[in-house]
């Protein structure tokens, strides 16, 4: 009884560490960021978002193509499953002009003029 109970709190432990963490790569290749891990989101223009997460790091996307007036009006988004946001596999729109972009993939992201420490 207590090998099965020690197998539960493991199995438990690994689901919630695995949770905790903000990015994962699926078996697809596409990496997939947790949306409750996103401190803001910046549109540099309109075709490349970066999103900047609660531990620090960034991620940066290029749209599939031209998404008109992402950088002045903002986009929103479905993320599917519900609780990620996945490259290559989801779509945004433009908040004022309804235009709808696919997202490329995910990558990480280095703002210019800071470096990132190793821990």
């Amino acid at each position: 009884m207590k090998r099965v109970a020690a197998g539960l709190l493991v199995a438990a432990f690994a689901a919630t560490a695995a949770e905790a963490q903000p990015s994962y790569t699926t078996a697809g290749g596409n990496v997939c960021i947790k949306i409750n891990w996103i401190d803001r989101t910046s549109a540099p223009d309109d075709r490349t978002i970066v999103f900047y997460m609660k531990d620090n790091t960034a991620w940066i996307t290029h749209l599939a193509g031209l998404c008109p007036q992402l950088r002045f009006n903002g986009f929103a988004y479905v993320a599917t499953p519900p609780e990620d946001l996945c490259g290559n596999l989801q779509m945004i729109r433009v908040v004022r002009t309804g235009a709808v972009c696919k997202i490329g993939p995910l990558a990480p992201y280095t703002p210019a003029g800071t470096s990132r420490q190793g821990g």
